[in-house]
């Protein structure tokens, strides 16, 4: 969440720096400018960890984050700009230092045992081995799972618009199905979607039981052929073709370039804000919505890769937000703002489909046409070499048209140009 104080070589991305729910009720402004109209927090229940994903208290908000004043206030204010709230929900595991597992530690006949897995007592099944991340027994009936329920009904009775569902495909399937029950009982308007790196095949098994999963696939593809440039254009345009059709029409596949638990786009880029705005274009123009890791509309970058000898890992991509550069924020905020009027004046593309048009690997050269309810409505060429290149048009209300651009680039123009 945000906060004031700034990036320092000197402090540690393992510590927290300063993030409060009063930081991010200071920033909605900046928020709304962007015309984002939904903001997704990370974990803000107790936790004794600087990232939050181990809970040790699900009811309490963590402390040095804020209270529940302040959550109220950050709700009603959102609310106010037509925003909506929504909060990371973290089912498969709990803090080590949560009273249940302490008291299931301390009797081998404690009620509390049938809240965890348990590999032989007390040694407890945990999160990718991570012993402070032991795993809950959400399996039918369980009394975790009861509790779970409870507190995704307490905190939209409070207020809450919808949940972020952390490693989804940990819990039983089942679990999730009784999860959105209770969620729309509580809130009909309630959005869930869940982080699931998987196939398309198993993010489509869990329509039952979510409104969605969050679209890694598309996040991959756009990172591999736009950021790294090493998969053929060609394969991106198969690939955006057919993407939606392993999925039900009304399963929600949020869409986004990069997230906190990756090296960021512009990182990825070489630093190139160029390819950041090809990139942003592209995932603007797709009939998902659309998620922005923060930091990303205003082009952050990061100090060095997670994956580099030394670094502290995903924290790496974890900096700070940058208050001091208003002309970088005002730069950037008229692209965002540009992309989603035109969201808005195509109903946020619901059900379009891109056509690709012409591509050349060779040259690095892409262009669709983008159609819906059938009808052409929008043209994108994008050059994504580097060199200033010239794309023919096979056919246009005029024949043949030459469409110019420079390198690292995209044009979107209408369908009748």
């Amino acid at each position: 969440p945000g906060g004031n104080q700034p990036w320092s070589q000197t402090a540690s991305l393992k510590q927290p720096m300063g993030g409060t729910l009063r930081g991010v009720i200071e920033r909605l402004d900046h928020i709304a400018s962007f015309d984002f109209n939904a903001i997704w927090l990370s974990p803000i229940f107790k936790s004794p960890s600087h990232h939050g994903y181990d809970t040790s208290d699900y009811t309490r908000i963590e402390p040095r984050l804020g209270n529940e004043a302040d959550l109220r206030e950050l709700i009603d204010q959102a609310h106010a700009r037509r925003m909506r709230v929504i909060l990371d929900f973290v089912a498969n595991h709990t803090s080590s230092q949560h009273q249940s597992l302490r008291a299931a530690l301390s009797d081998r006949d404690n009620p509390y045992r049938e809240w965890y897995n348990w590999s032989r007592w007390p040694h407890y099944r945990t999160f990718f081995n991570v012993r402070n991340m032991p795993q809950l027994n959400l399996s039918y009936g369980s009394p975790a799972r009861t509790y779970l329920l409870q507190v995704a009904r307490q905190w939209l009775e409070f207020g809450v618009d919808g949940y972020r569902l952390d490693y989804a495909h940990g819990p039983e399937p089942d679990f999730w199905v009784d999860f959105r029950r209770t969620c729309a009982e509580t809130n009909p308007d309630c959005w869930t979607f869940g982080e699931i790196i998987s196939t398309a095949e198993v993010q489509a098994s869990f329509a039952g039981g979510m409104h969605g999963t969050l679209d890694f696939l598309t996040c991959q593809a756009f990172r591999e052929s736009i950021a790294r440039r090493a998969s053929p254009l060609s394969k991106l345009a198969a690939y955006l073709e057919v993407s939606s059709q392993a999925f039900p029409p009304d399963f929600s596949r949020p869409v986004f370039i990069d997230n906190h638990d990756m090296n960021r786009f512009l990182f990825t880029a070489g630093g190139d804000e160029r390819l950041l705005e090809v990139a942003i274009t592209l995932l603007y123009l797709l009939p998902q919505p659309v998620i922005v890791y923060a930091g990303t509309e205003i082009a952050l970058n990061q100090p060095r890769s997670i994956y580099q000898d030394g670094a502290i890992g995903f924290d790496e991509s974890r900096v700070p937000m940058v208050w001091s550069d208003q002309n970088r924020l005002r730069k950037h905020r008229k692209l965002f703002q540009e992309l989603s009027q035109l969201r808005d004046r195509y109903h946020s593309f619901t059900g379009a489909r891109w056509q690709c048009l012409l591509v050349d690997d060779q040259k690095q050269l892409a262009l669709w046409q983008i159609l819906v309810g059938g009808q052409p409505v929008l043209h994108l060429a994008v050059n994504l070499s580097d060199v200033t290149q010239t794309i023919t048009h096979p056919g246009s209300d005029t024949g043949k048209a030459e469409i110019t651009l420079e390198s690292h680039a995209c044009l979107i123009f209408k369908a009748n140009f």
